[in-house]
């Protein structure tokens, strides 16, 4: 259900990557709501890989999503954010379906989360039949159907935890 790819982004790119970020987040918020949202605090909105300074991540997860998908796709959406913290807590379960209810179709919907540095604090899944838990490593795409319930595991870390998450629709080519 969970896939997962190691890539080679090298330290300093990662470094920059996290400067970035930072600066990103003082203007590009999670949503115009902010603060008052349902957002976590420290999310930024889902432009991210608008930017040619996440372009490493960028690539890597289409190379990722293509490893997994082993087929050919036509890219109908793409959203990609970041989120730091030290304090994760009192999370909502949620998905990354965009296409819920609608007639699209052959729509399918991956969401990916990429580890920026070291946590001990991963993400927790939940479907009808299993419960599970990513044990992170940094830089390792995970990749899985949008439908899947996650959550970040409550806890505090002892350095801030960087991530980038994504959510994409692709059409996938019939062969």
């Amino acid at each position: 259900m969970i896939w997962f790819e190691k890539h080679n982004i090298d330290s300093e790119d990662t470094i920059k990557t996290i400067s970035f970020i930072n600066k990103y987040f003082e203007t590009n918020k999670c949503c115009a709501e902010h603060p008052n949202c349902e957002h976590p605090k420290s999310q930024t909105d889902n432009m991210l890989f608008n930017n040619d300074e996440v372009k490493a991540y960028k690539d890597s997860f289409y190379k990722a999503l293509r490893s997994f998908l082993k087929k050919d796709y036509q890219l109908i959406y793409e959203k990609a954010w970041s989120y730091f913290a030290t304090e994760l807590n009192n999370f909502t379960w949620h998905d990354h379906v965009n296409y819920r209810g609608s007639n699209i179709e052959k729509v399918e919907e991956y969401s990916g989360i990429i580890y920026l540095n070291h946590s001990d604090r991963g993400t927790l899944f939940e479907d009808e039949n299993f419960f599970w838990s990513i044990k992170p490593k940094v830089n390792h795409w995970y990749i899985w159907p949008s439908h899947l319930l996650h959550t970040p595991q409550v806890g505090t870390t002892e350095n801030m935890r960087y991530i980038i998450a994504t959510a994409v629709g692709v059409k996938v080519a019939l062969k």
